[in-house]
């Protein structure tokens, strides 16, 4: 993605995608990271709440591909649905059913539900959590976001992370945070570009 498109020209950037996961790759003077265990920019795997009782795949605890992605968004609802003390709302009764993922979440945003205007700050946070770790470990002059779980909601979720952004990056840093030129394909053509370039 940082070959074509709007990325073209930078030098050092971080590719975020979330998804039924959350994946990232960094690119470093013009050169993807790669790692000797192919674990660089193991993105998902940050641990953006240390307390969280919720377990990644991995094993671990408070992984931000754990909570906030869209197969761990309906988990994370149920435990913030139990703790929630507000009034009984179609959000809540979606997130005790293990059901609100980011499209009910939008659905339930659009009609002003009280829970899910809680989740989409909670889960916006949680995002700028992560990308705050991604700006203090690469210091990229710009971020690129995909996944079709963040593109979607980007226009409802997009102003609370970058807000959230802002009180969680260090050094008051300015770093460009935009979703991708190519959207959801941009790891698709990311892979045919790499592939491409490849020794024969």
């Amino acid at each position: 993605v940082w070959m074509e498109g709007g990325e073209q020209g930078f030098v050092k950037l971080v590719y975020v995608a979330v998804g039924t996961g959350v994946g990232a790759g960094a690119v470093v003077d013009g050169r993807l990271l790669h790692g000797p265990r192919g674990l660089a920019a193991e993105a998902g795997h940050i641990v953006v709440d240390p307390w969280s009782p919720i377990r990644c795949r991995c094993g671990g605890r408070g992984h931000w591909e754990a909570l906030a992605s869209g197969s761990g968004l309906p988990r994370a609802a149920r435990v913030l649905a139990a703790r929630w003390e507000g009034q009984r709302t179609p959000a809540i009764e979606d997130a005790v059913a293990g059901r609100l993922g980011y499209p009910e979440l939008l659905r339930h945003l659009s009609r002003g539900d009280p829970f899910a205007r809680y989740l989409a700050g909670w889960v916006s946070r949680i995002h700028a959590a992560g990308l705050a770790s991604l700006v203090a470990t690469y210091d990229p002059e710009a971020v690129f976001l995909g996944g079709g779980a963040l593109l979607r909601s980007w226009e409802a979720l997009g102003p609370l992370i970058l807000e959230a952004l802002d009180d969680l990056k260090p050094y008051g840093v300015k770093v460009r945070v935009e979703p991708a030129t190519f959207g959801d394909k941009a790891n698709l053509y990311g892979a045919l570009a790499l592939l491409l370039r490849s020794p024969r």
